[in-house]
């Protein structure tokens, strides 16, 4: 089997040099466009009384801040012109999750809630990113959080495999643990389900919990995962993300929307991300439904780092290094046909690599 050749592969898909160019790195790439908020290294200053701080969530101008003091009390913050960053990126802006050091002000803001200034943002120990095509960065969706929930459904919307491939690989670049569940459990066969999904859970060891919001079925295991841990809730529109986050909350916090009729899939109704304390200790962060989650700053050569199904058989190639897609010898592709390596994991580890950049720079000018 040769990815090359693979209709699912190169389907309405641009060939590589479409996407980033075979060229020489350019010595005059025009700079990127900084944002507004000038960030630094040095120390806030020491006159300043500071306060700590997690962003619960935000628009972008107005955080919601929950202070290490008393977390019953929340704020809501702008960002000050200056911020202090412990990342050693600082280009990326304020994100959910984040902890953070602020000051306050006597104003109150008009939601009623007390108003403060971020002054300092705290280096970000985990992260859940994406690619942004329009701006060409990496976008923060969440930081320091414990674990990665993929969220998806056993029906309307079914289940996406390349979708879980690309969260998992997500998970691993930001550091989070990851574990699937799947809801509407009620709408599937839950043995076929567990057979299709095998190579995650006996392969990848990959933890693996079916749920159904309708019936309640699976929800005590859902809650013991979540206990004590901050969590992503992250998957596709219409899986039930907003609908589990008001069942484990016990209350109705987030809207919940139908799932369109013509298309069988979910319409989008969370618009950001937002972080809730559960009842029994911890967090869970709601986020917007992704149809398409494009990792950052990896190249085609790191790829196959991700894929450890893959290990027992890369180190046989014939040639070294293998890019597992046409070279002549390659003993992934012959643990493909004989079974041995799942192939749809296969076909998105080929989708992926066609996908990435030769070079890292590449990055930078992609199209």
């Amino acid at each position: 089997m040769s990815c090359a050749s693979s209709p699912l592969s190169e389907m309405g898909r641009p060939a590589p040099e479409e996407l980033w160019g075979e060229h020489e790195e350019p010595t005059d790439a025009p700079k990127p466009v900084l944002p507004s908020i000038k960030f630094v290294k040095q120390k806030p200053l020491a006159d300043q009384e500071l306060y700590r701080g997690r962003i619960l969530e935000g628009t972008g101008r107005h955080w919601i801040v929950e202070p290490e003091e008393n977390p019953e009390e929340l704020l809501e913050c702008t960002v000050a012109g200056t911020v202090v960053s412990e990342e050693p990126d600082s280009s990326h802006v304020v994100a959910v999750g984040d902890l953070v050091s602020f000051v306050r002000t006597k104003e109150r803001a008009p939601s009623g809630y007390p108003q403060g200034v971020i002054v300092q943002i705290l280096r970000r120990h985990t992260k859940l990113t994406r690619y942004r095509r329009g701006e060409g960065k990496e976008q923060v969706l969440v930081s320091n959080a414990d674990q990665l929930v993929i969220l998806q459904a056993a029906a309307e919307p079914r289940y996406d495999r390349f979708l879980i491939d690309r969260y998992l690989i997500a998970a691993e670049l930001g550091g989070l643990q990851a574990l699937i569940c799947l809801n509407k459990i009620d709408l599937g066969c839950p043995q076929q389900i567990r057979e299709e999904l095998r190579v995650y859970t006996d392969v990848l060891h990959v933890p693996l919990l079916l749920c159904s919001a309708l019936t309640g079925e699976g929800i005590d295991s859902l809650r013991a995962v979540l206990q004590g841990k901050i969590s992503i809730l992250s998957g596709p529109s219409g899986v039930g993300k907003s609908t589990l986050a008001n069942l484990l909350l016990g209350r109705e916090l987030q809207r919940v929307g139908p799932i369109s009729p013509k298309l069988r899939q979910g319409r989008h109704v969370t618009t950001m991300a937002r972080m809730f304390r559960l009842p029994e200790g911890g967090y869970i962060v709601d986020t917007p439904g992704i149809r398409e989650l494009f990792f950052w700053n990896i190249t085609r050569d790191e790829l196959e780092d991700f894929f450890p199904d893959f290990q027992p058989w890369a180190k046989e190639c014939l040639y070294q290094p293998c890019s597992h897609i046409h070279e002549p010898g390659c003993a992934v592709r012959s643990a493909v046909e004989q079974g041995n390596i799942d192939s749809l994991r296969y076909d998105h580890y080929c989708r992926l690599w066609q996908s990435l950049p030769k070079y890292r720079y590449q990055w930078k000018h992609r199209r």
